[in-house]
């Protein structure tokens, strides 16, 4: 966890500290060792990319890790590289950003078959989260026909980490909510 003079500092201090106020800072107290430090300087970076506060981010789940080469190139050693880090190059904001496409105007460049100009799927309703983005379709009408759903962003690739928000209590506003950091798998179905 970060100290308390980390967390008076603003998201992207690391970019205005110099080795001379880090080292002070150090002796103080107000910061953690070297490898802590580096853990929270790319824990911020995330944050910083996702929008909110370093204390709101959690890391859930295993990150990969790297091996490289030595001088005879066929033993392996372990590299130390900041799991923080390894997130931070891996992150996939798509899912933050991304919402379902609900109206007429966010289907006019899909191609249209028969001649018809390209509309929003019938007989699908689409509901809004607290956040007023498009996250939900309902099928209202009768199962058949040729409809598809489509959202604003592409899901993230295989080896992404990717962060979702979650209430830590049921009438918390998404301000407290908490960001859980994972790899995780998804695809279409």
């Amino acid at each position: 966890p970060p100290s308390a003079g980390i967390a008076l500092l603003p998201l992207d201090w690391a970019f205005f500290l110099d080795p001379r106020s880090i080292l002070a800072a150090r002796v103080a107290g107000a910061i953690p060792p070297e490898d802590a430090l580096e853990d929270e300087v790319w824990r911020c970076l995330v944050a910083s990319e996702l929008g909110v506060s370093p204390a709101q981010l959690s890391l859930s789940g295993p990150v990969p890790t790297a091996a490289a080469a030595t001088e005879d190139r066929r033993a392996r050693r372990r590299l130390r590289i900041s799991t923080w880090r390894r997130v931070f190059y891996d992150l996939d904001v798509a899912c933050q950003r991304s919402v379902l496409r609900s109206t007429h105007d966010d289907y006019k460049y899909f191609p249209a078959q028969r001649g018809e100009r390209a509309q929003a799927p019938l007989d699908i309703a689409f509901d809004w989260d607290a956040a007023g983005k498009t996250t939900k379709c309902f099928l209202t009408g009768p199962i058949g026909d040729d409809r598809c759903v489509v959202a604003t962003e592409p899901l993230p690739a295989f080896c992404s980490a990717t962060a979702l928000p979650r209430a830590v209590g049921p009438s918390d506003p998404p301000s407290d909510w908490k960001w859980e950091v994972a790899y995780r798998a998804v695809g279409y179905y």
